[in-house]
């Protein structure tokens, strides 16, 4: 499962459901929101920032493993889907 924390972090967690193992994604000053997984599993599109713009970082390793940036628009884009 992966979540959004509420507390002042506003980070982006998984948790192993079976073990109850939580991984820490994300660790920034910024809000980071609406977390959803790739229907492969091996990522996670977000809404980060003051600029609220859909990244991508590996399901894994998060922001460490790599973090891409996919709208440019200030838009304040929401609730990214894969299709």
């Amino acid at each position: 499962m992966v979540y959004e924390s509420l507390d002042n972090s506003h980070d982006i967690f998984t948790i192993d459901l079976n073990n109850s193992d939580v991984v820490q994604l994300t660790n920034t000053n910024v809000d980071n929101k609406d977390p959803t997984w790739s229907p492969d599993g091996t990522k996670i599109a977000f809404v980060k920032g003051n600029e609220d713009d859909i990244y991508v970082m590996g399901a894994e390793d998060g922001e460490q493993g790599g973090l891409q940036r996919l709208t440019f628009n200030g838009d304040h884009d929401r609730a990214p889907s894969w299709s």
